[in-house]
């Protein structure tokens, strides 16, 4: 799944695809494509979100993107949810 942008005034707006879970530290780029979080890969914008949900606030995750044809492994640590 491709990141887009974030919702306007979010803590990630403009970065990512999870604005109410990634905090504004984030390192997603737009077209940024994601492939796995953890590990584990990801088909869907539902599995991204169903694997967020099961991490508590705080929790720092590894998401594996696709940019400008080269992947990179980025750490990110989960905002509250709202």
């Amino acid at each position: 799944m491709m990141v887009l942008g974030g919702e306007p005034g979010s803590a990630a707006a403009g970065a990512g695809p999870t604005p109410v879970r990634i905090k504004a530290d984030c390192r997603l780029h737009r077209r940024d494509l994601i492939l796995s979080l953890n590990g584990a890969v990801l088909e869907t914008s539902e599995d991204l979100y169903a694997a967020l949900d099961m991490r508590p606030e705080g929790a720092v995750v590894e998401i594996s993107v696709l940019r400008n044809g080269r992947e990179t492994t980025i750490a990110m640590t989960l905002a509250p949810r709202r």
